[in-house]
């Protein structure tokens, strides 16, 4: 019988021979973005970091904290037009102008971590910055641009003086400035000891001024500009500079005024002032104006004595040949309304213009002082006293557009859980009687939100006893929001450039997400009957048509199913922005949608189930992240960004002064896949009484917690997708007193909960297993004498040194082995091997030679540094036997730069930057290849019957014998890279086929994937690779690596400050998903051996349908003619 092929085969046979000629173009490989994916498979968001608030814990603005600055031209009064933003410097060293009306970015300034803005000055469309050990920079500013006019360097940043904080370095700065006449100029004080005047124009040093060599005790704090003469102001104490500038010092200090010629510093005047300063140093030295623009204005400086009282005193100079030419010498003095009481701090508001202060007195009380009179000697009086007892209560002033000022109080009442906000009007006068407050309260969620750092405002008023304000609130769980009234506008949360845990967390597929869960439960679990399923799918097909027409839409345009930067259906379309990105195309910004209201973000369990859906390939997935403020936030990693639920860990304190826990995560580890059935406690009558529960992804989260002194690890379990602390239990589980010193995960599961156990090490070195059911202790007793573990050691000599534990028959730790370093070598990081898979264990040579990788489970790798001499070793150690089975050593580093080290299956990589004078400043990358010993031939991951906290604890592989002892053979290159590198990462892929690409972020704020075999160290130098190298597709060595614009991953995006880098695998074996994240965050994709598994969207569909169409036709029609061909043949 005669074979004949139907019209089906003939159809598939014509697909395969014509599906290799389509797909040809697709399978191009290339690390970098096409042009047309740039914004649209991947999200950059800039931000700016938590903007600091000053050195007091209730403090006016100060120096460096945010205010709002109306732009002005020289000359222009406020009641003309002019654009407003928020200026303030963050805590990761930006200087920042923000839109008041959506939270966007207009322009930051991102400076070095070692130049420590200090300083800053908004005047007219200027702003001007102190900056650098102190004070070593100016730098001018345009206010509208963010463009930089000019910058002069007061003095080597090494001359600088070190404190140990901001605020002590801004201790020691200050500027004045006159922007108008014959020669405009800055005059700036740096080091707290020399004075300066810069052109304003240039920059230019037109002369430098010292304090004299007889007052080398004295630190000078303060410059005043006033007319032809230069006011300074110093603090002469006993004891050093540091404890001078200290607010915690109870010595007082005596007020030295300098008074100079703005032509050339001549010293004219030299006094002490009477009534010495109390504790609070230069921060209780106010200076002021008094008069108006019709009248002369008139300089005081204003103090706070050690007595408590605030003194007063004019300090304007005249010519010694002019009459009263000598200076007041007899303050005014102003005690405390309450003579029960004293001030105990004095604040300037930004209203120098207006001479109003606030002095705060030790009962928690304030009082708005202002210096009355236009003559030389005005009086000072308390204009208002605000009579609320409020410890953590935070002031700032404005000016409206008819010059008048007011002050506002913000402060919270823990009883009623209320924000209050209170604004005093300076100049309102009604019945005789001067000022008067109006404000408005809220509900505040404290535990949420935390206190009130800092909160400038801006007024309109728009009737005799009406004030429309809108304040910026600085608050201390790291997050900025915008609030008029009690209506909130917009949120920025800043904390996440603080994140210290992160983790990628998969989502449900969408034809589970969308059922019910009595639904979803039975399907996943299988026992789903047959007339309930086809119920189900009868009532699925009304979706049908819909169906069919998107994937008709998305088989002609390419455009794959997926729910990427997508726009939720519910979404509050009237909240306006909390952050702007840069997006594709340049100039143009995409807006994050924030929330409303002032409440909580959470996803309730309908939503989680509509809105978190799997696409087809895995690329969409949720990031949960854990900030040094103390919140988690799980992160759209589809959404630019967007929150979809917020968690604050333990709170803030119950406020109004009191004691903030300080949390500090550990660790984050997802314990419970998603999907997993598990036993439940109680049957439902929505499951049909079924017996297992559909459980959602679970995280295990370990955090140091610091309250009162005391710090105790606590452990908490949480639901990944909705944000629920599983039980309900909030509070977490306590583990152990103290830190914990190592975190990980065991090679158990629970039973009950499908939950992996964990285990936490505490501070002294005792194990702790969690959770602690019988099931798990059972199975945890099954490998005592088999699990182990290094910690970190150090002597109290400074010694630096690692051991090695086991857990012994009773469960407690044993030290079984101790390695010690070097006495002046320090351990930067020891580096678990990945748990990635491994597709292969072994690379095949030319000379068809199998080269066994060292895949050693319990391997690590430390890397120390020994500062003196400028080396780094790495060192690969056996966390069972303790033995070193490979070390190597790096000179001539520059140890001052960051030193990163990568470690996944028998590839290490390490980058450092040298410091030799050939080669300054050098930016290297280490490459190391790790195989057996020659002629080993071994099944697969051939290791002991022993367990690692660094081991693939979820392999179920057998077990054969202990690894062996013989020599291994290493390669290692060394590369030369062309830009400085922050931080190191490599991808993951699902199977571990595709190549590895080293991921890293460089200081040209780029993220840079480079290709396994670039950094190949068995590449051959100084000649060209032989036939079976070249079998290998190996090519010859050039130490120096291309600046490639095809391996920049952000492409135009300037990803700035990233300090880790979070890869996964998608579903796809091609994709790997990054998550940039320090300053600025970054999610992408990158596919290292390209994307071999998925079509590009630009691939001819239309052509491929249309082709098998015309196969088809072809065949119906020639098929008739094929019969009756075979009828005649027959006859």
């Amino acid at each position: 019988m005669r074979f004949r092929p139907s019209s089906l085969a003939l159809l598939l046979f014509a697909s395969l021979i014509l599906l290799p000629l389509l797909l040809q173009p697709q399978l191009t490989f290339a690390h970098a973005l096409r042009e047309d994916e740039a914004g649209h498979i991947d999200w950059y968001l800039p931000r700016i970091g938590v903007p600091r608030t000053g050195g007091n814990s209730t403090a006016s603005p100060g120096k460096v904290g945010p205010r709002f600055h109306k732009l002005l031209r020289p000359g222009m009064s406020r009641k003309e037009k002019g654009q407003t933003a928020i200026y303030t410097v963050t805590e990761s060293n930006v200087i920042t102008a923000l839109n008041p009306k959506n939270g966007g970015i207009v322009w930051r300034q991102v400076l070095d971590d070692d130049d420590r803005i200090l300083a800053f000055y908004t005047i007219y469309e200027y702003v001007l910055v102190l900056s650098g050990p102190g004070g070593s920079k100016v730098r001018l500013l345009h206010a509208l641009t963010g463009h930089l006019l000019w910058e002069t360097v007061q003095h080597y940043p090494a001359d600088g003086v070190l404190t140990e904080t901001d605020d002590e370095a801004s201790a020691m700065v200050d500027a004045d400035y006159v922007t108008y006449g014959v020669l405009p100029s800055a005059y700036t004080l740096a080091n707290a000891d020399t004075v300066r005047r810069l052109n304003w124009n240039t920059g230019e040093v037109v002369w430098t001024w010292t304090k004299p060599a007889e007052d080398e005790a004295v630190s000078l704090a303060r410059v005043m500009v006033h007319g032809a003469h230069l006011h300074v102001f110093g603090l002469r104490k006993t004891s050093s500079i540091r404890a001078l500038l200290s607010s915690g010092s109870s010595e007082a200090a005596t007020l030295i005024h300098y008074v100079l010629s703005i032509e050339d510093a001549a010293l004219l005047e030299r006094r002490e002032l009477p009534a010495p300063l109390g504790p609070g140093g230069a921060s209780d030295i106010a200076l002021v104006t008094t008069g108006s623009a019709r009248k002369a204005l008139h300089p005081h400086v204003v103090w706070l004595g050690r007595d408590g009282a605030v003194r007063s005193l004019p300090i304007a100079y005249q010519n010694s040949t002019q009459d009263g030419q000598k200076l007041a010498s007899n303050p005014v003095v102003l005690y405390a309304r309450s003579s029960s009481t004293r001030f105990s701090q004095l604040l300037e508001v930004g209203l120098r213009d207006k001479a109003v202060l606030v002095a705060k007195r030790a009962d928690n009380h304030a009082e708005v002082l202002k210096l009355l009179g236009d003559d030389a000697r005005p009086t000072i009086n308390s204009d208002w006293e605000f009579e609320e007892e409020a410890v953590d209560a935070v002031y700032s002033g404005t000016y409206d557009k008819n010059d008048q000022a007011y002050v506002n109080r913000v402060f919270f009442q823990r009883a009623q859980h209320l924000l209050n906000f209170h604004v005093f009007w300076t100049d309102a006068v009604n019945y005789g009687e001067r000022g008067q407050v109006t404000g408005y309260s809220f509900q505040w969620d404290h535990d949420l939100n935390g206190d009130v750092l800092a909160a400038p405002f801006e007024g309109n008023q728009v009737s005799q006893f009406q004030l429309i304000v809108r304040s910026a609130f600085v608050t201390s769980s790291g997050s900025m929001r915008m609030v008029q009234e009690d209506k909130h506008q917009w949120i920025r949360e800043e904390s996440l450039t603080q994140i210290q845990v992160a983790a990628f967390v998969d989502l449900p597929e969408q034809k589970l997400s969308t059922l019910s869960p009595a639904q979803a439960q039975a399907a996943a679990s299988g026992v789903e009957g047959f007339a309930t399923r086809l119920v189900r799918h009868l009532l699925s097909l009304q979706d049908l048509p819909a169906w069919l027409l998107d994937f008709a839409e998305r088989f002609v345009s390419g455009t794959p199913a997926e729910s990427w930067n997508y726009r939720q259906e519910n979404e509050e379309r009237e909240a306006t922005s909390t952050m702007a990105t840069a997006g594709p195309r340049k100039g143009r910004l995409e807006e994050v949608p924030g929330p409303a209201h002032l409440g909580p973000r959470t996803l309730q369990p309908n939503e989680t189930a509509a809105i978190l859906r799997r696409d087809p390939f895995g690329f969409r997935k949720v990031i949960v992240a854990g900030t040094a403020k103390g919140k988690l936030y799980a992160i759209d990693g589809a959404a630019r960004g967007k929150v979809l639920w917020e968690k604050s860990l333990v709170g803030y304190g119950p406020g109004e002064g009191r004691p903030v826990p300080r949390v500090t995560f550990k660790s984050i580890k997802q314990i419970r896949s998603l999907g997993e059935i598990a036993e439940s406690p109680t049957e439902t009558p929505e499951a049909d009484g079924l017996a297992a529960t559909l459980q959602s992804p679970v995280l295990s989260i370990v955090a140091e917690v610091e309250s009162e002194g005391m710090t105790l690890t606590r452990i908490f379990n949480l639901e990944a997708l909705s944000g629920k602390f599983v039980d309900g239990a909030e509070a977490g589980t306590p583990v152990a007193i103290g830190s914990a010193k190592e975190v990980f995960g065991l090679p158990i599961v629970d039973e009950a909960s499908k939950s992996r156990a964990m285990a936490v090490v505490g501070s002294k070195n005792q194990l702790f297993v969690l959770p602690d059911s019988k099931d798990v202790l059972d199975k945890f007793s099954q490998l005592f004498g088999k699990f182990y573990f290094t910690l970190r050691s150090e002597t109290e000599s400074g010694q630096h040194g690692l051991e090695g534990y086991t857990v012994g028959s009773s469960g407690a730790s044993t030290r079984i082995w101790k390695l010690d370093f070097a006495v002046d070598e320090r351990i930067l990081e020891v580096v678990k091997p990945s748990d990635d898979v491994v597709a292969s264990q072994g690379k095949v040579l030319g000379n068809r030679q199998t080269l066994y990788k060292y895949l050693n489970p319990h391997a690590q790798l430390v890397t120390t540094v020994t500062s003196e001499a400028g080396t780094i070793n790495a060192y690969l150690v056996d966390a069972v036997t303790g033995r070193i089975v490979f070390e190597t050593k790096a000179t001539g580093v520059d140890v001052t730069e960051p030193i990163k080290a990568v470690y996944v299956e028998n590839w290490i990589v390490l980058s450092y930057s040298t410091s030799s004078p050939a080669d300054p400043h050098s930016q290297r990358l280490l490459s190391v290849e790790v195989y057996e010993g020659t002629g080993t031939e071994r099944s697969l991951f051939d290791w002991s019957s022993q367990f690692s906290s660094f081991g693939r604890t979820t392999s179920k592989k057998a077990i054969t014998g202990v690894a062996t002892q013989q020599p291994l053979q290493t390669f290692q290159q060394t590369f030369v890279a062309p830009w400085g590198i922050r931080t190191l990462g490599v991808t993951r892929t699902k199977h571990g086929i595709s190549t590895k690409s080293l991921l890293v972020a460089t200081e040209l704020n780029q993220i840079v994937a480079i290709n396994r075999r670039l950094l190949d160290p068995r590449r051959p130098v100084g000649r060209k690779p032989n036939s079976e190298e070249a079998e290998e597709l190996l090519f010859s060595y050039d130490p120096l690596l291309p600046m490639e614009p095809k391996w920049a991953v952000s492409h135009i995006f300037p990803v700035a400050k990233v300090d880790h880098l979070l890869a996964t695998p998608a579903s796809i074996e091609s994709t790997s998903m990054v998550f940039a994240f320090g300053l600025d965050s970054y999610v992408s994709r990158v596919s290292p051996s390209g994307a071999f598994d998925i079509l590009s969207a630009n691939f001819n569909k239309v052509q491929l349908l249309l082709t098998i169409t015309g196969l088809a036709v072809g065949i119906v029609v020639t098929k008739p003619l094929l019969r009756s061909k075979a009828v005649n043949s027959r006859w």
